[in-house]
């Protein structure tokens, strides 16, 4: 049993090193001075119904992902989560409410605009990314944000990556 448990305790190990790895590597790619993550506090509490593995999960990802991103310059912003996965993130919208949501489904009460939940949620992140640069005035905004299927500028309007 104890075996098992350390076999285990080595894959879950690897894995998140991978990811984290992946996550640095499309940073990278797309030439981004910062990652966000949505900030974990009591995260515990609000995925109560998920095993402790995935609670233990989101923050060991993000502190292999923290130490990986600070080797090449890159910063790792966390962001609070408030209403990101409860407002529309379509730039002429931004309608919040807590129906909108349905599981992996987003789809806005407001504008009808369909998405997945988690796409929707991390584009707001990175919404709230930008615009608390561009409040801060701190130096740190820059004119746009690398998401994987594109760009998202300081103002939310959003440009489709075209292959």
């Amino acid at each position: 049993m104890k075996s098992l448990g350390r076999r285990f305790a080595d894959w879950s190990e690897g894995y998140l090193h991978r990811v984290s790895k992946k996550l640095l590597q499309e940073a990278l790619a797309l030439d981004c001075t910062h990652i966000a993550f949505e900030k974990l506090t009591h995260i515990r509490k609000r995925i109560s119904n998920a095993s402790k593995f995935q609670q233990w999960a989101f923050r060991r990802i993000q502190e292999y992902t923290e130490y990986k991103a600070a080797e090449y310059g890159i910063a790792v912003e966390k962001i609070a989560p408030q209403y990101t996965s409860q407002r529309c993130s379509h730039v002429d919208c931004s309608f919040t409410h807590e129906d909108s949501r349905d599981g992996d489904e987003f789809c806005c009460l407001k504008c009808d605009r369909e998405y997945h939940a988690d796409y929707n949620a991390a584009k707001n992140i990175a919404r709230k990314l930008l615009q608390n640069w561009h409040k801060s005035s701190s130096g740190g905004a820059t004119s746009h944000l690398a998401l994987k299927s594109g760009r998202l500028n300081v103002n939310g309007i959003f440009t489709p990556t075209t292959v």
